[in-house]
């Protein structure tokens, strides 16, 4: 085989992204890329008793930005010709997995998350777009946009554009925002109420701080930051302040965090591989890899203390499995 058909026959291999899960657990949700370099939307039981099934079919590309706690209404995002100006979309499998536009297409703005109210009832997203307006504006502005109705309302403005998707906490009623407001390349944690009320910071450690992070439960923030020349590992307590780092560099090189069901993963690698470590928001302790693959890279934290995650080697595709709460 040639160089160009070992390319060819690289190319062909189907790619995952998008990982997502229902919230009750049962279903996971994925983008696929094949032969025909579309990324299209799939669904599979997490028990693994059946197939996984297309859902969209397209010549653009969708990502999955959201489930419902049922799974029966999922947020997508889509661009034209992946010009990188989203619209959010709503696939309902209620109807036979019909799309809905909820945000209108567009060439001229950056839209980014789209994660669902508890009640499914409506998203919250970013975006560099005054929709009362009608006209792109400096900085951002968070929606949050009834998807029956189409009212919306103005959460959040900033100063400047941020691209990381807002996400709720686990009762629904804060939101936690990743935004860049100070130096370029450094990131600061807020937090607001779904009602917009309440805005605060709650973490900043300095003005070119890369700080990422997610809930670990209503009150409590799991985080990774640079700080002093080192990555590391910790939690704040959004109510008190309190910050407890759980580790970093040189033992520990952490790169993300994955929350899910009052514990969560850190993304870290070690020799070429990707290691996930557990936590519980004190004790750390690596989890186990039963894939056969080298690398394990979690995507999502279910609601019985299991993950979904990506396994794989770097040299053949990737498995979308499920990793049992003993770590199986």
């Amino acid at each position: 085989m040639d160089t160009e058909d070992l390319a060819q026959e690289w190319a062909a291999l189907p790619q995952i992204s998008s990982v997502h899960a229902s919230g009750d657990g049962r279903l996971a949700y994925f983008c696929m890329r094949g032969p025909h370099d579309v990324d299209e939307v799939y669904a599979v039981a997490t028990d693994g008793g059946s197939p996984p099934m297309q859902q969209t079919w397209g010549v653009d590309h969708h990502q999955i930005r959201d489930v419902s706690q049922n799974g029966d209404v999922v947020v997508l995002a889509q661009s034209h010709h992946a010009s990188g100006h989203d619209h959010l979309m709503i696939l309902d499998r209620r109807v036979g997995n019909r799309l809905r536009l909820i945000t209108p297409k567009q060439d001229c703005h950056t839209v980014c998350g789209g994660r669902l109210t508890r009640d499914a009832r409506a998203v919250i997203f970013v975006a560099d777009y005054d929709y009362e307006a009608e006209e792109v504006i400096k900085g951002a502005m968070v929606w949050w946009l009834d998807i029956h109705s189409g009212a919306r309302r103005m959460l959040v403005r900033t100063r400047h554009m941020f691209d990381r998707a807002p996400s709720l906490s686990p009762s629904g009623a804060r939101v936690l925002l990743q935004v860049q407001e100070r130096a370029p390349g450094g990131t600061q944690l807020w937090v607001v109420g779904e009602d917009g009320q309440g805005l605060r910071e709650v973490v900043n450690f300095g003005l070119r701080n890369n700080t990422r992070g997610d809930w670990l439960d209503e009150d409590h923030i799991a985080f990774v930051t640079d700080r002093g020349g080192r990555d590391l590992l910790g939690v704040v307590n959004i109510e008190t302040g309190v910050v407890r780092f759980l580790g970093g560099e040189p033992l520990v090189c952490p790169q993300a965090v994955v929350c899910g069901a009052g514990r969560f993963v850190c993304v870290t690698h070690r020799e070429g591989q990707v290691v996930p470590v557990v936590s519980d928001g004190e004790v750390v302790a690596e989890m186990p890899n039963r894939s056969g693959r080298r690398s394990l890279l979690p995507q999502v934290g279910l609601p019985d203390g299991g993950w979904l995650a990506e396994a794989y080697d770097g040299d053949g595709p990737h498995d979308l499995v499920r990793v049992l709460p003993g770590g199986d």
